[in-house]
């Protein structure tokens, strides 16, 4: 058995499960809760998809889909992901891939992140503890030698600049009593800048000890890396286009 997702799958499942007869099922949005009530079925799993919510199958001809999954509210009840194995190495650096956040608050038209969380009900833009984000890092630098750590949020700061530095602030009390200080970050923002002032003790932090390096998209992630000084953050800056790669992750 064959099962798909991710946002492509979710957003061209009906053309994919009619073209493609070796994709058995399309988990639609979200797929923690959803792969586990497709586990649970086995083996009467014919008989069970149409109760399983959150879903795309074939019967017959024709693809079905089920009702909407609700998405998740609180991102702290589940687990870290397993990172057994050898550890993930770019240009010589033990890095994880990690979140702290689901979901954007923009409305992008060419964003197919816009498109992903509209088809399923809940709130569109979820945030992890602070805590929990300092625990797993804590965890990923002492357990796995992780020296470099890739959000994949997207967006990983909000638009509120009280909000972003309080949390910073809170990062760095956690980090400093687990013991790790010397990484380096990459996140994601949305194309309109959140609030974030460099001439802060929390940026003076983030940026020499942990070097920030945003990813922007767009015409505005151009004019921002044309500053000679990268914006004022003292740090390196990858832009990417949203519209012609755009991530994918559940």
């Amino acid at each position: 058995m064959i099962v798909a997702g991710g946002h492509y799958a979710s957003c061209a499942a009906e053309p994919l499960l009619a073209h493609h007869p070796e994709i058995d099922i399309i988990v639609i949005h979200e797929g923690e809760r959803t792969l586990v009530e497709i586990a649970d079925a086995m083996p009467h799993l014919e008989q069970s998809l149409p109760e399983i919510p959150g879903i795309a199958f074939r019967s017959g001809q024709q693809v079905r889909f089920t009702r909407p999954r609700p998405m998740l509210d609180d991102l702290d009840v589940l687990p870290c992901p397993d990172r057994s194995g050898p550890v993930h190495s770019i240009a010589g650096v033990p890095t994880s891939y990690l979140m702290g956040s689901r979901g954007c608050y923009e409305n992008c038209a060419y964003c197919c992140i816009t498109t992903l969380h509209r088809m399923a009900p809940g709130k569109r833009f979820r945030q992890r503890k602070v805590e929990r984000i300092a625990d797993e890092m804590a965890a990923l630098y002492h357990q796995r030698g992780t020296r470099q750590f890739i959000f994949h949020d997207d967006n990983f700061l909000v638009p509120s600049e009280a909000i972003n530095h309080a949390e910073y602030r809170h990062l760095r009390r956690n980090s400093t009593s687990e013991g790790w200080r010397t990484s380096r970050w990459s996140s994601s923002a949305a194309p309109r800048m959140p609030a974030w002032r460099p001439s802060t003790p929390e940026s003076a932090w983030a940026c020499p000890r942990l070097p920030w390096r945003r990813v922007l998209h767009g015409a505005r992630a151009l004019r921002f890396a044309a500053q000679p000084d990268g914006g004022g953050f003292g740090t390196r800056l990858e832009t990417c286009a949203a519209w012609t790669f755009p991530r994918s992750s559940l």
